[in-house]
């Protein structure tokens, strides 16, 4: 089976396979003693330059996790396919990968030297206004930090959460950025 490229996958079946390096490692621990990881997520980028979010479930976390090694290239392929999550969303595809105990992971060892190394699509300051306060997205920003506020509590639908602002700045107006 060929590989294709992340923006053609879509929820139509579970049998794709990809060709993509995986960066920005998320793990999540449990406050237990000692600590047990309770989710994993990623990015998956592609040669086109498409990212799209992954997560390995709990239940899958201990035979997965080992498998991947941030930065490297892998052809995957056996995954569920599901909407992405409304949130937080750290990229713009529209759906994301989530591993099954049959998803199949196996290095890349000749890696084209054109194969993009970072899933970042930076924001304009314009764009980045037009987002404070909304939830739906997380942005990639390069600017000058210039102060951040105490820690605050919030209520939402998770139980209460920490929450602060950061302020940045290109040389003219700061920006508030929520983050929690």
């Amino acid at each position: 089976m060929a590989c294709i490229p992340l923006k053609k996958v879509c929820p139509d079946h579970s049998r794709w396979k990809v060709k993509v390096r995986v960066v920005r490692f998320n793990e999540k621990f449990t406050n237990d003693q000692p600590p047990k990881l309770s989710r994993f997520e990623f990015i998956m980028l592609d040669e086109e330059n498409v990212a799209m979010e992954a997560v390995i479930p709990t239940k899958w976390i201990d035979q997965q996790r080992p498998r991947l090694t941030e930065g490297r290239v892998y052809t995957i392929q056996y995954f569920e396919i599901c909407n992405a999550r409304a949130i937080y969303r750290s990229v713009d595809h529209p759906y994301m990968a989530r591993f099954t105990k049959y998803t199949d992971v196996t290095e890349v060892s000749a890696v084209p030297p054109n194969f993009p190394l970072y899933a970042c699509c930076i924001t304009p300051y314009a764009v980045l206004r037009d987002r404070v306060g909304r939830k739906e997205q997380m942005s990639d920003v390069i600017g000058l930090f210039t102060k951040c506020s105490r820690i605050s509590k919030q209520s939402t639908r998770n139980g209460i959460q920490s929450l602060i602002n950061v302020y940045i700045t290109y040389g003219r107006h700061p920006y508030a950025i929520q983050s929690m």
